[in-house]
């Protein structure tokens, strides 16, 4: 998909679409492409997930899985 998109938006293609829609005449267009541009250079911010109380972990027993691997004609 990289490859294609790349094919069908080489890099002067592609800063002339960021252009155009950075530079929207509808403010609110204008932001939203600001928003996704920024997300791209920078990563998206981090969201702290709110919860009411903290959890005690979550405890995983594995002792149950074999150990060695098994033919299924054994």
């Amino acid at each position: 998909m990289k490859a294609l998109l790349t094919e069908m938006l080489p890099d002067d293609r592609l800063k002339k679409e960021w252009n155009k829609w950075l530079r929207h005449s509808d403010p609110r267009i204008a932001f939203e492409a600001f928003k996704l541009a920024s997300a791209y250079l920078f990563g998206k911010p981090v969201q702290a997930v709110a919860g009411e109380e903290m959890a005690a972990p979550i405890k995983i027993d594995i002792s149950a899985i074999p150990t060695r691997h098994v033919k299924a004609n054994e």
